[in-house]
């Protein structure tokens, strides 16, 4: 992977951004750890803790396709493009229940080692709203007749994000946003 050829900073929406994903990782961090502490100290048992973990995944999924939502229209306003929250949802409710569960079945197959689940739990609950948020603004702005997007980078990019960014590419709309655990890139709209 070879760095671009010019290192773009996160504009000021590009912070903003940075930020909502930021707090919506960091809520559920917090709460993954707390039913984590929950389960160790005997408080639940293993099914609730699961039940309780997939639901809190979803919860902030719903949370960041909805900040998504709000973001993108914001977005397209500041281009002079005139554009109103849609009132996305997650995409298919089923699918995205079952792949949550699955994740955390996943993440419970290390239910005998705890010490090794918190790590675990930390990087599902910290990626999955800014997935969604990610996810969320590519739809809106595809939803919204957006041509296309380009990566905004992250404050700190790593070399897979740097490589991703092209030089500014412009991704055909509804392209998938492409990103790693730890990713706050953000889709920018292009309009031209």
């Amino acid at each position: 992977m070879t760095a671009p050829t010019e290192q773009v900073p996160p504009s000021a929406e590009g912070v903003l951004f940075q930020q909502y994903a930021d707090s919506l990782a960091t809520m559920a961090e917090r709460a993954g750890v707390a039913l984590l502490a929950q389960w160790i100290a005997g408080a639940l048992s293993d099914m609730a803790w699961q039940t309780q973990l997939a639901r809190l995944f979803i919860r902030v999924n719903r949370g960041g396709t909805v900040v998504a939502d709000l973001y993108a229209a914001r977005q397209l306003r500041l281009m002079g493009i005139d554009a109103s929250p849609l009132g996305l949802s997650l995409p298919d409710d089923v699918a995205e229940v079952q792949r949550l569960t699955k994740a955390v079945t996943t993440l419970s197959e290390a239910l005998d080692d705890p010490e090794s689940l918190e790590p675990r739990v930390v990087r599902v609950a910290r990626s999955e709203p800014v997935n969604a948020m990610q996810q969320g603004v590519v739809r809106a702005y595809a939803e919204h007749g957006v041509g296309g997007y380009r990566r905004g980078l992250d404050a700190d990019p790593c070399p897979l994000c740097q490589w991703l960014y092209k030089d500014g590419y412009v991704y055909p709309g509804g392209t998938p946003f492409h990103r790693h655990p730890g990713c706050q890139c953000e889709p920018v709209p292009v309009t031209a």
